[in-house]
């Protein structure tokens, strides 16, 4: 039997990975996970909530909580690794310095993205380190905030078992096929790109693509929210189903108007959610009262998904979850999940994972970190080829991924002329009167993850 462990075990998210995780362990041959982090309080109140959601899943697995980094990685087989370093508060400054500067300030693109990234990649790499010597063989995915960035860095780095997971293709997958009345199983999406920056140009069911059905019927888009949050002319005009974080892109104006008229942003709104999610936690007494703190988790959790991008669209939150249940879908645990699956079964499948390019986009290099459609089986992942897209699409992943580059050689150098190119090559940015005064703004404000660069 195989063990996991989460780095970032307390993350608020664990209780939900736990479930999903709990419903297939057996079939994965998965029988313990533990969840490890370094915020005792925290990982007590949120862990003892992920015991509880194993439990509901009806499962064997055993759930531990640990403290000590040995412990939690010494012979285990995967990691999933989501960890926020300088908590909540660290990701509000980050908002604060990119909406002075004027630009976006979301933490998994542009400014925001490098701020996050260059708080994590040290740490991560230090992690990575331990794991290679305590746990050799492992795989590692990361849920780690930019994760496509993030991976880059660490695969540049040598760590070749890396994987970057992300559920936002696979989410939009399954909320296309719900509106389509199509089994998702058999449902098949083809995505290529970076992560949070990608598009899916095939969409085939019972042998035939409706991609351009999806795209050119109304009562579809309504229905899956992330669609509708583009104009009907210009779904037609790209051709493919856009990432939901591509608004950033194609509405750069409206939504860097709609955060600068918002009386608070997005960073401020989770941080001041999860403070009232674990006072009250903390005086339900999770451990005498799961039941109600349950109840208490999910409350604050429903808030947390109802504001999402509701700042930045300023439309009605896409996708808000309905009744206060834990999920049925499985989130970026099914992720990990299938690609486990695929592995221990020598069973092909297509997952949307982030990895080395290999050649498939035609342009990038073979060791760009590319989100995109893999064929997973005993070998592990190779991508799908897809060759040669199209100029426009083209020009945004390959300016992003100039930056992601930069980004990476910045953080690993400590070099801030080199922090200042990257975000200058960033298309949410470029300009260097900007790129230069957010760099300053970010070593001046989080001086102590950035004290040591030159």
């Amino acid at each position: 039997m195989k063990k996991m462990t989460v780095i970032g075990g307390a993350s608020v998210r664990a209780p939900f990975f736990a479930y999903g995780l709990a419903k297939r362990a057996a079939e994965l041959g998965i029988s313990e996970l533990c969840l490890f982090d370094t915020d005792r309080e925290k990982l007590d109140s949120i862990g003892h909530l992920a015991i509880l959601a194993a439990q509901k899943a009806n499962s064997s697995l055993k759930v531990v909580l640990e403290t000590d980094e040995d412990r939690a990685i010494r012979g285990v087989d995967y990691f999933v690794v989501t960890i926020r370093v300088g908590g909540d508060h660290s990701r509000v400054i980050d908002e604060e310095i990119a909406r002075k500067n004027g630009v976006l300030g979301q933490e998994t693109t542009g400014a925001g993205g490098f701020f996050m990234a260059a708080r994590s990649i040290p740490i991560l790499v230090r992690y990575c380190d331990k794991i290679r010597s305590l746990a050799p063989g492992a795989w590692i995915f990361n849920f780690t905030n930019p994760s496509g960035l993030v991976a880059q860095a660490l695969r540049s780095l040598g760590y070749d078992r890396v994987i970057g997971i992300c559920d936002t293709p696979s989410s939009t997958k399954l909320r296309i096929a719900g509106a389509m009345g199509y089994d998702n199983e058999n449902f098949y999406m083809e995505f290529f790109g970076l992560n949070h920056l990608s598009w899916a140009r095939k969409a085939v069911y019972d042998g035939r693509d409706v991609l351009q059905e999806i795209l050119h019927t109304p009562d579809i888009t309504r229905q899956v929210g992330e669609l509708g949050m583009f104009d009907p002319d210009l779904l037609r005009l790209i051709g493919h189903v856009p990432n939901e974080y591509l608004y950033y892109y194609y509405y750069r104006d409206q939504s860097m108007a709609n955060i600068k008229n918002a009386e608070t942003t997005r960073g401020r709104t989770v941080e001041e959610n999860n403070i009232r999610m674990m006072a009250a936690l903390t005086a339900a007494d999770v451990k005498g009262n799961p039941e109600e703190a349950l109840r208490i988790y999910l409350k604050h959790m429903f808030a947390r998904e109802s504001s999402y991008m509701q700042i930045e669209t300023a439309k009605k939150v896409i996708n808000a979850p309905t009744e206060l249940v834990m999920p049925d879908s499985e989130g970026y645990a099914g992720i990990a999940m299938a690609f486990i699956s695929a592995m221990e079964k020598k069973e092909s499948r297509y997952v949307v994972l982030s990895v080395p390019n290999q050649g498939s986009i035609r342009g990038l290099g073979d060791d760009d970190v590319v989100e995109i459609t893999c064929k997973v089986d005993g070998n592990g992942p190779t991508p799908v080829p897809i060759g040669v897209v199209g100029e426009d699409i083209f020009s945004i992943i390959k300016a992003v991924k100039a930056f992601e580059r930069l980004s990476v050689q910045a953080i690993i150098e400590g070099s801030a002329d080199c922090a200042v190119r990257a975000l200058m090559a960033h298309p949410l940015i470029g300009s260097y009167g900007a790129a230069k005064n957010l760099i300053a703004d970010f070593m001046d404000r989080q001086g102590v993850y950035s004290g040591h660069w030159r």
